[in-house]
This record gives C-alpha cells, sequence and structure tokens, in this order.
C-alpha cells in the first residue's frame, strides 16, 4: 500500500503476448509483431514508459501502438520542456553570464518551430507566447539559469565539443541517454555530477515540490539510480530534484522500492 503503482501491477498485469499456436489470427500476428518491436535495444522503455506499465501494462501497450497509427505531433508542454531542459543544459556545459539566457531560449525556442513545420499535424502553431504557462516556465527557467551559473556547476566545454561530451563517461552527464539492455530501461536523467568523489543525479521540475508531489518523483528517480548503477562503478550518494525556484530536494533511497523495481523490470518480457 505504500506504492501503490508498484503493487498495482499485480492487479492489472494480465499477459497480453500469449503462446504462439497455429491457429493465430492477423490481429495476433500483429500485435507479436509490434511486442518484438517495443523490447528491441533502440526501443528500451523509460522510465515514463515503466510507470505506465507499472500501473497497467495494457496502457502502455496501447500508448505504444497508438504511434503506429497517429501522426507524431509534440505538444505545447512538450515543447516547452524540450526548450527548458536544452537551455539548463548550456547553463551547466557553457554557461558563463546570465545574459546569455534570452538569445539560447529564443534559440531554442525557433529550433521547437522549425520542429512544428516539419510535423502535419501542426501546421499553423501558435505563437510561443500563446502557449500555456510560456511565461511563467520563462521565468522559472531564468532563475534557475542564474542559480547554476552563480554556484558555479557549470562546466567550461566548448559548444562544440556538445555531442563527444554526450559520448564520453566524463562527469557531469547532462541529459545523457543511458541504457541499461539487460533490464529494458533506458532514460535520460538531466544531470549526474560528482560531489566528494560520490555521484549525485539530479533532476529539473517546472513546479513547486511539496510533500505530496515529491512523492510521485520517487518511482522515476529511483530508476534513474538503476541506470547510473549500471552505467558507473562510483557510489550514489544523493537523489534530488530542484523545482522552479532553483530549490533542491532530496529523494530518500529505499532499498524495498529498488528491489521491486529491478523485479519489475526483469519481468517485462513476459508480458
Amino acid at each position: 500500500t505504500r506504492y501503490p503503482l508498484v503493487t498495482g501491477v499485480q492487479t492489472c498485469a494480465l499477459p497480453i503476448f500469449h503462446a504462439r499456436s497455429k491457429s493465430i489470427s492477423s490481429i495476433e500476428a500483429y500485435v507479436f509483431l509490434l511486442g518484438d518491436v517495443l523490447l528491441t535495444e533502440n526501443n528500451l522503455l523509460s522510465p515514463t514508459s515503466i510507470i505506465k506499465f507499472i500501473a497497467c501494462n495494457k496502457t502502455l501497450f496501447f500508448s505504444q501502438t497508438n504511434k503506429f497509427t497517429k501522426p507524431i505531433q509534440t505538444s505545447y508542454q512538450s515543447a516547452l520542456g524540450q526548450v527548458v531542459h536544452a537551455v539548463l543544459a548550456f547553463a551547466i556545459l557553457q554557461g558563463k553570464d546570465l545574459n546569455q539566457f534570452d538569445p539560447i531560449w529564443d534559440s531554442e525556442i525557433n529550433k521547437i518551430l522549425s520542429k512544428f513545420k516539419t510535423e502535419s499535424a501542426i501546421t499553423s502553431p501558435l505563437p510561443p507566447l500563446q502557449w500555456p504557462r510560456y511565461n511563467s516556465l520563462k521565468a522559472s527557467t531564468r532563475v534557475a539559469f542564474t542559480k547554476l551559473i552563480q554556484n558555479s556547476q557549470s562546466s567550461v566545454v566548448a559548444l562544440n565539443n556538445w555531442q563527444a561530451k554526450q559520448e564520453t563517461s566524463t562527469f557531469p552527464w547532462v541529459e545523457k541517454t543511458l541504457y541499461a539492455t539487460n533490464l529494458n530501461l533506458k532514460g535520460v536523467p538531466d544531470l549526474v555530477f560528482i560531489e566528494d568523489g560520490k555521484i549525485v543525479i539530479t533532476d529539473y521540475k517546472s513546479g513547486l515540490i511539496s510533500e505530496v508531489t515529491i512523492e510521485s518523483f520517487k518511482i522515476q528517480m529511483h530508476l534513474y539510480h538503476i541506470l547510473v548503477s549500471q552505467n558507473s562503478d562510483l557510489p550514489i550518494s544523493r537523489l534530488e530534484i530542484v523545482d522552479k525556484n532553483g530549490i533542491p530536494h532530496a529523494i530518500e533511497f529505499d532499498e524495498k522500492l529498488q528491489a521491486e523495481l529491478s523485479k519489475i523490470l526483469k519481468k517485462i518480457p513476459e508480458y
């Protein structure tokens, strides 16, 4: 009862893929094909997908199959999320001056607008100022950007070395995609850095954090813990999320939750 999402898998996780047989229908064949596609090395499941699976594996299945029948469309919320993360990544990797914020923000917005033009689902996107929460997210991102630079968490890395930085094991890892193929898992923590010889895993959120909302991030952060553990031998000292005001909030590591998540990850192929 402490982790309703985790225990919920017991009530909803009914096998979708059953044994192949000679009488298999075309629909079942299509389902098997999709099942093979979903768990290939390049289609590992993200923490968000794992949380869907824990709540109900059928929810995950249908959300994945919709990708084959619906045009790809970036929502305004998702677009802003991409902009926020790109701006904060810049602050960490190359941030030197607070005056860099507006040019970088505008540059990332223009990239998203160009992306919209390639998506048939959005032919005439709204102006950014009309996107939901645009002004508030820009303001909160400016606060976080400022704190990152003032706290000297940024490293001097040339922007033209960005790709090389993502593909090496050199810390900090900034939005680096991590893989745990043996557990069908992949994920992109916002920031993984070294402090006193140990790893700190940080994720940035666009809202305020309370004792209630922090509970909803525990599974996500423990999945990041698993991913980082699989990609580094260094000990992990802290999990934290940072709210829109740049204030960090610690997530207490829970061995029981970690063990339950590991068991679920290993069982995913059964479904």
